[in-house]
């Protein structure tokens, strides 16, 4: 199936650009997304169409009025990557998606740009309501080359032109069934490189679903990700929530995944299974975040430190030490974070966990307790290449030699 239609500057029979300009003047677009217009029965090819099923918040087939189809596409560089986003899905769909979110945002504040990290912001709420632990990172470069993500569920991130940082590390993994997007003009230009863009790579690096587009597409008209993550928090299946989160059609959106894919189908039903043994501490916080999503923040917090301390759930601890963090709390943030790390069995996330105490001390003001920690975390954890991001703390907090100062001589 091809992938996109590329741009012609004969006008087709019977279209009308409607006076050019940037978005109605272009007849270039995905194949998916121009299929998903076929029950419009319209004749315009260049432009965009209204999507109304944008911002929706019911199951398609609720929808009789509505003549779009829904189409995503199982494609990947590999034709056993393709298999494998199938069978991981209906395995994650089964037993539950599992794990953490890492999610980078640009620090982006002007320019028509600053609705991306809006984005960003409003996905790590939701996600905290729901008690998946979060990761976020708000600088303007993307997660550093070695930086430990581990049990990664969902990633959302935003602008690199290619895949970069820790997903480009010597086996790194997704957790099978995971959501991950990166926002880009080409992310999905071509669908058959694992190194090119960023569709194919996260799903050749274990992702099942995520979405991209294959020319600019302006960013008010690609995925909105923070509808798209809401969506399938919600239970909404991957088909259901990408259309739900774009705002038009006839236009440079692709999603690959399962249609039918809902990771967390699950949460909604009452009856649901137990999940394995391992997921048994990233269930218990979901639990804790539903049954007291209506307590004011600081007693949230104080209430989900007790019920993580007395667990020993590390992802519940380090989470709340990164809210804290934000809220510029940092004693009560430090103390939550030095709690996750002695509760961490993985190397990688005691390391992350090292790091995020650094950055709170070099916060707070207290430089010196940072570099301390950092020296004395070199000097006992087994080699990796996250110790790097350590050596780099150090290096940057370690006193400079005073350079000498030759005397004179007369």
């Amino acid at each position: 199936m091809p992938l996109k239609i590329r741009p012609t500057t004969t006008p087709y029979p019977g279209d009308n650009p409607a006076g050019g300009g940037p978005v109605q003047g272009r007849n270039e677009a995905s194949v998916d997304s121009e299929l998903s217009t076929l029950g419009f029965f319209t004749r315009q090819i260049s432009g965009v169409i209204t999507n109304p099923y944008f911002q929706g918040f019911r199951p398609i087939a609720e929808l009789t009025a509505a003549p779009l189809l829904l189409v995503t596409r199982l494609d990947a560089p590999e034709s056993a990557t393709v298999r494998r986003m199938i069978t991981d899905a209906i395995e994650a769909e089964k037993n539950g998606l599992w794990g953490r979110a890492f999610v980078d945002g640009a620090h982006e504040s002007s320019g028509g740009k600053e609705i991306g990290d809006a984005w960003m912001r409003a996905i790590v709420d939701q996600c905290h309501k729901e008690g998946v632990p979060v990761v976020f990172d708000d600088l303007p470069t993307v997660f550093p080359d070695a930086f430990p993500v581990s049990d990664c569920a969902l990633y959302y991130g935003w602008y690199a032109g290619n895949i970069a940082g820790p997903f480009n590390q010597p086996g790194f993994k997704f957790v099978p069934g995971a959501v991950a997007v990166h926002i880009h003009s080409y992310s999905a230009a071509t669908l058959r490189d694992e190194n090119s863009g960023w569709a194919g790579p996260l799903v050749s690096r274990g992702a099942a679903a995520t979405v991209g587009n294959v020319y600019e597409p302006y960013l008010e008209l690609t995925a909105h990700l923070d509808v798209l993550n809401d969506r399938l928090l919600h239970g909404f299946t991957f088909a259901e929530s990408v259309f739900m989160s774009s705002r038009v059609l006839s236009w440079m959106g692709v999603a690959l995944g399962d249609p039918l894919y809902r990771p967390y189908l699950t949460w909604t039903q009452i009856d649901s299974k137990t999940p394995p043994k391992s997921a048994a501490g990233w269930r218990a916080y979901h639990d804790f975040a539903i049954k007291n999503s209506k307590l004011e923040p600081s007693d949230y917090r104080t209430q989900a430190r007790i019920a993580a301390a007395r667990s020993r759930n590390a992802a519940m601890m380090e989470d709340i030490g990164l809210m804290e963090m934000r809220d510029g709390k940092f004693p009560t943030a430090i103390a939550a974070l030095e709690q996750a790390r002695g509760a961490y069995s993985k190397r990688d996330d005691i390391i992350r966990c090292v790091l995020e105490e650094c950055d709170a001390f070099i916060k707070s003001g207290k430089p010196n307790r940072a570099l301390d920690l950092a020296r004395r975390v070199l000097r006992i954890v087994p080699e990796s290449p996250a110790l790097n991001l350590l050596h780099k703390v150090e290096s940057d907090l370690a006193p400079k030699p005073t350079p000498s100062v030759a005397t004179p001589h007369y």
